[in-house]
């Protein structure tokens, strides 16, 4: 370009040439942070950065030395704004969609994920300043069980990436075959089975207890009141009537049995039911 000296003109036909559309807008916009004040330091004034690197073409007289003086620090000014051409935008997303392999070494990951930061971010991944973000791209993108327990680990957050990839190595080196997963997996089911049939039988054997009288409050209601020949299964039920019924209920009442008036209740059922029975015999 100083060879040449070329005009406000040939600057743009080299620059549509040369670049794409979104380079010459980098291009432009990082030239236009550069244009000289009047101290000859960059400066900020809009109405200043217009005249000295305007964006359409100016009324230049390069015939004089004024308008040679503007067009030199235009070219100045293009040259300055030239290095964002090889800036690349940052594009994160792209980075995030790297994800680690399930049979990838952390290793190769590793590579990879540099090469996506070089390719679609202007960071350098080798760079200390950039070691926090590539180390927590690293983390977030492993495999699932690597990440599970990379987490876990004490002194995560001091972590050098050179001491997350030990760990990763190690790991990744000892992590279980899908056949030793499928075992754990299928035990773990069967444990879970025989958990839940024993709760059953036992919430079973609970159901079966309650609400029966015990053993030896039958038999005392038998020696008491003739119950037992009331029962259908029972033959012999003797011709005493049912005068005795009575009595039955009266010993129910005055037995300390069960609570509250569960006992009287069923001894009333026992004699409704032993009615129907002598209206049987009556019959027959």
């Amino acid at each position: 370009m100083h060879t040449h000296s070329p005009t406000w003109d040939d600057c743009q036909q080299l620059l549509k040439t040369l670049f794409t559309t979104e380079e010459r807008e980098r291009i432009l916009t990082e030239a236009r942070k550069n244009v000289p004040g009047d101290n000859g330091r960059p400066t900020t004034l809009p109405n200043l950065i217009d005249e000295r690197f305007p964006l359409n073409r100016p009324d230049w007289d390069f015939g004089n030395a004024e308008g040679r003086e503007r067009l030199r620090v235009y070219r100045q000014t293009l040259m300055a704004g030239l290095p964002a051409a090889a800036r690349r935008p940052t594009n994160l997303a792209n980075v995030k969609a790297i994800m680690q392999g399930e049979n990838e070494s952390p290793a190769v990951f590793l590579e990879r994920l540099y090469d996506a930061y070089r390719q679609y971010t202007p960071l350098d991944p080798l760079a200390e300043e950039n070691q926090s973000a590539v180390i927590m791209s690293f983390i977030n993108q492993a495999a699932p069980d690597i990440r599970k327990k990379l987490y876990k680990q004490e002194g995560l957050g001091e972590m050098s990436i050179r001491d997350l990839m030990k760990v990763a190595e190690r790991l990744f080196n000892t992590r279980e075959t899908p056949e030793e997963r499928e075992d754990r997996i299928r035990k773990g089911n069967q444990e879970l089975q025989e958990r839940i049939r024993k709760e059953d039988r036992e919430h079973q054997s609970r159901e079966n207890s309650r609400g029966r009288w015990p053993r030896s409050c039958w038999q005392a209601c038998k020696a008491q009141s003739g119950w037992d020949r009331v029962r259908p299964d029972q033959p012999d039920r003797g011709d005493r009537g049912p005068d005795w019924i009575g009595d039955s209920v009266q010993t129910a009442k005055s037995m300390d049995i069960g609570r509250g008036s569960a006992p009287i209740a069923r001894a009333k059922q026992d004699k409704t039911h032993a009615r129907v029975l002598l209206a049987g015999m009556e019959s027959d």
